[in-house]
């Protein structure tokens, strides 16, 4: 999912050992992202509540992106203490519009070899190219996301070139403003009766988890 756009309700700093500390980043929908700051010196639980306050003061209510773009100069007074000045410089980590612990989902590319198209080398290995680079996908999700809730693009309708030989259905999941896209890629002659409202309810069902 993207959480670019999910705002920061909360932030928690919670001492695990003398050189640790864990920060606790709860979104809206319910959504909560940790990690561990490996600080250089102890902090105390008193100095630590102070930290969290003024974090909170100034980033509660934000959307990520902002965070990401703006942490700096909003806690620039108070990058002397070392948990901030942590915060400050792993931003790009801490409030990435994508965590790196996210995993982008691939599954049945056994299906797709079954078809005749791919009896040809060519075609096979045009494929394999796609599925097996992840930034391919990740832009092809992320553009997916500019369409309408559930999208259909066959052949040279779709944005990517390198799709043109083939079919892309496609779904958006949201909870609060964190939004995600299911899909489906296959040859032009798809079950289209069958793969459409299979997307389509997969989506809904991940929001209706999600939210409930």
């Amino acid at each position: 999912p993207n959480i670019a756009d999910a705002i920061l309700r909360k932030l928690e700093l919670i001492k695990v050992s003398s050189s640790r500390v864990l920060a606790v980043i709860s979104l809206d929908g319910g959504m909560v992202r940790t990690i561990v700051l490996e600080v250089q010196s102890e902090v105390p639980e008193s100095r630590l509540q102070k930290v969290t306050s003024l974090l909170n003061e100034r980033l509660a209510g934000l959307r990520l992106s902002e965070i990401r773009e703006s942490i700096k100069e909003r806690v620039a007074e108070y990058t002397d203490e070392e948990v901030v000045n942590r915060l400050a410089v792993m931003k790009d980590r801490i409030f990435a519009a994508r965590p790196e612990a996210d995993k982008l989902h691939i599954g049945m590319t056994q299906e797709i070899f079954t078809h005749p198209e791919y009896e040809q080398h060519e075609n096979l290995r045009g494929i394999i190219e796609i599925l097996e680079d992840e930034n391919i996908i990740f832009h092809i999700l992320e553009t997916s996301e500019q369409d309408e809730p559930l999208s259909i693009r066959v052949g040279s309708e779709n944005r990517e070139s390198r799709l043109k030989d083939y079919s892309l259905i496609t779904a958006r999941y949201q909870f609060g403003a964190v939004k995600g896209t299911v899909g489906v890629v296959g040859p032009k002659r798809m079950q289209y009766s069958r793969l459409i409202p299979l997307v389509d309810f997969m989506a809904k069902l991940i929001s209706n988890k999600l939210t409930s």
